[in-house]
């Protein structure tokens, strides 16, 4: 498989995904996992603070419930689907699981609840039940992995590499494919997974996938 003109690889859900093109690059998306949403979980708990750690479980939690709090997101794309509600969450300046963890330190006397999905990484919820937290975990949503020629992609002379979302998606693409040469990360945690298996980093974004894409167009398109 060849393509004319280069480009790199995005691992977005379909649901998730909207049509980007660099200006000197393409941009093709294969999933690699998709979204499956949960039944609603019963909520036994009334807490003081809301986490939140997505942009699609902020989406569910609203459909699902009318909780009060304080409303903590994950980043500015979790944030402002939290605003589309009337709520200005607490937004860490580290947008990740770790820059949540220093938000959290303040609100140690206060009763948590974190709405996630089933995938996501364990950082929080170990740092919250180590430090002894008042503490309660619901899961919205799964995510799973689906048959993908992703590696034929990635193993193009005209891929620049791929862009990988968490740390999950790393996981699942490098048990996949085989010498992956460039990846670029969204978030600390997603790049530490991929530095850890030897995967060489470009840039990695914070929390929103335009604005990584744009950063890449930025260091490629002159």
């Amino acid at each position: 498989m060849t393509m004319d003109t280069r480009f790199i690889v995005t691992t977005r859900p379909a649901e998730k995904y909207n049509e980007i093109k660099g200006s000197c690059f393409d941009v093709i998306n294969i999933p690699v996992t998709r979204i499956v949403d949960l039944e609603p979980p019963v909520i036994d708990y009334k807490p003081d603070v809301i986490i939140l750690t997505s942009e699609h479980g902020a989406d569910l939690f609203f459909k699902y419930y009318n909780l009060k709090g304080i409303f903590m997101a994950i980043g500015r794309k979790t944030g402002d689907e939290i605003k589309r509600h009337g709520i200005n969450p607490l937004i860490p300046k580290d947008e990740s699981s770790y820059g949540l963890i220093n938000l959290l330190d303040k609100y140690k006397d206060k009763r948590i609840a974190m709405f996630r999905s089933m995938k996501s990484n364990n950082i929080i919820r170990d740092y919250l039940i180590k430090n002894h937290f008042d503490f309660k975990e619901y899961f919205l949503y799964d995510i799973v992995p689906v048959n993908s020629d992703i590696c034929n992609y990635i193993n193009d002379d005209k891929c620049m590499g791929v862009v990988i979302t968490s740390s999950m998606e790393a996981e699942i693409i490098v048990s996949m494919c085989h010498g992956i040469k460039n990846a670029f990360a969204i978030g600390r945690v997603t790049e530490e997974k991929l530095r850890s298996m030897n995967i060489n980093v470009i840039k990695t974004g914070r929390s929103d996938f335009i604005d990584l894409i744009k950063e890449i167009d930025k260091m490629y398109c002159k």
